[in-house]
């Protein structure tokens, strides 16, 4: 069975690594691996203000009942109408309400929760300063939206107008 894979097939996994040496390290330090990935970023929060006042870790009910929260990032890198994620993508998505203030180097996007945890908000621990946040998708009328997108939306304004 092994020969007809082959014939078949090409080589499996372990035939083919058997092909190269084994490399031995000299010490037991971390490995890390520089590899080419998505050209999507994760952005640090910088802090979260529910409000007026900065969201703590023991805070509970963030955004209860779709109010408006703000998130400070660092660069911007977010659009109006995006779905934005934290480390819990699928429990917490806040989407962005209108383009972000520039408060001197940070930008100020103020947003709401959605999801089916709109109506009990989010706890402190997951807007705290640091967490990742990365754009999720952007939703659209069914018509031709010139309002939400991304980078394509601005080369496509830039280029047309």
């Amino acid at each position: 069975m092994i020969k007809l894979l082959y014939a078949n097939r090409g080589m499996s996994l372990e035939r083919n690594l058997m092909r190269f040496p084994v490399k031995y390290f000299e010490t037991d330090d971390d490995y890390t691996w520089e590899l080419i990935g998505s050209s999507r970023r994760n952005i640090a929060l910088v802090e979260a203000r529910y409000n007026g006042t900065v969201v703590e870790a023991d805070d509970f009910n963030v955004g209860i009942g779709g109010s408006t929260i703000e998130l400070v990032f660092p660069e911007n890198y977010f659009f109006d109408g995006y779905i934005i994620v934290g480390e819990k993508n699928e429990e917490y998505p806040f989407r962005i309400l209108e383009e972000p203030r520039v408060e001197g180097t940070y930008y100020v996007y103020k947003v709401e929760l959605t999801g089916k945890n709109k109506q009990n908000g989010c706890p402190g621990e997951e807007l705290i300063g640091g967490k990742r946040f990365s754009d999720e998708y952007a939703p659209v009328e069914r018509e031709m939206s010139r309002k939400v997108g991304d980078r394509l939306r601005i080369f496509y304004v830039t280029l047309f107008q």
